[in-house]
């Protein structure tokens, strides 16, 4: 009797095979295989649709990259072009270098003294930065403030050949 009270008790905890698992095998393994390939093809279309929204998502995220890399390649290009409206600055500053190069040199075309010769190179170099403008990548705001700097320094030097020009006899 306490055998039979303590295999009960064992038996609680365990799972033991139906009448079907032990004398229908051939028609439970049908029926477990059915169930597992049921579970196999739900599995599957997770996976596939799993792989879909993968895709989809992958495609998201290129297509971001690739705009996001054209938003900043054009505006890397915009930095290059220089404003119209910045023209008639650049025309004074141009204006003025002239005016410089005309008091600075004689008939002979040469620098009338070493003075005048220094004001020219000064003046020359600050050309040079104007002509460099368009392949400098500014903001209309640096280029205005660049052009400011320029036409007063190019007015200071063309100040400096007139009072020259004007002391010599």
């Amino acid at each position: 009797m306490k055998l039979l009270i303590i295999l009960f008790l064992i038996s609680l905890n365990t799972q033991a095979q139906t009448f079907d698992e032990i004398f229908r095998q051939k028609a439970t393994q049908l029926r477990y295989l059915q169930q597992q390939i049921a579970a196999l093809q739900l599995h599957a279309q997770t996976i596939e649709k799993a792989n879909q929204i993968v895709n989809l998502l992958t495609s998201d995220i290129s297509d971001i990259n690739t705009r996001d890399l054209t938003q900043h390649a054009s505006h890397f290009e915009n930095l290059k072009i220089t404003n119209p409206v910045l023209t008639p600055l650049i025309a004074n500053i141009s204006t003025q270098y002239q005016k410089i190069k005309i008091l600075a040199t004689t008939t002979a075309g040469k620098p009338t003294d070493p003075f005048m010769q220094t004001l020219l190179q000064n003046a020359s170099q600050k050309i040079q930065i104007l002509l460099l403008l368009n392949t400098l990548q500014l903001t209309d705001e640096q280029r205005i403030t660049l052009l400011q700097n320029l036409k007063s320094q190019i007015d200071g030097n063309l100040r400096d050949a007139i009072t020259i020009k004007n002391t010599k006899p």
